[in-house]
């Protein structure tokens, strides 16, 4: 019984360091590794702001959690799709990376042939286009996003005990 109560919870820690983290931070954790700090080289940064926002949030009120909510799940989809790391959300801006050096080497070899800013263009493009599916207020407006990418050097690791979170 007492074993079944120990898995059940490694099971849920499993599950709450994969929603937290990066599946290779995940991955090092596991094998112990304690040295989660390193530099990255270059890598292209994605920064999506969400325009209209304060606009937004006085027409709809709470109803603007289901509507972030679904927006950014666009945007986690479509990270999927070009091979691109979502770092962070923070209220109506999502942050992504693409050319993290432990994650390009586990990209499908499809992937890996696509330069890491030529990735991280594609899934600006597509965020925007799947920004405008998710509609808000009473004349269903799309929701329409500016972004920014910044391409160089970067240092990366995971910061804080207590909700730890992978940074860069």
């Amino acid at each position: 019984m007492t074993s079944n109560k120990l898995e059940n919870q490694t099971k849920n820690i499993d599950e709450t360091l994969s929603i937290l983290l990066p599946k290779f931070i995940k991955d090092r954790i596991e094998l112990g590794n304690k040295s989660l700090r390193e530099d990255q080289g270059n890598v292209a940064i994605i920064f999506i702001d969400i325009c209209g926002f304060n606009e937004m949030i006085s027409e709809v009120g709470p109803e603007i959690v289901v509507i972030l909510d679904g927006v950014f799940r666009r945007f986690d989809l479509a990270c999927t799709t070009h091979g691109v790391q979502k770092i962070e959300t923070v209220g109506k801006t999502y942050m992504a990376c693409s050319g993290l050096a432990a994650m390009d080497s586990s990209l499908p070899q499809g992937q890996k042939l696509v330069a890491k800013t030529r990735r991280a263009f594609n899934f600006a493009f597509d965020s925007i286009e799947s920004a405008k599916k998710q509609t808000w207020g009473k004349d269903d407006k799309p929701v329409i996003v500016k972004i920014g990418i910044h391409f160089g050097k970067c240092i990366a690791g995971v910061i804080g005990y207590h909700k730890p979170k992978f940074s860069l």
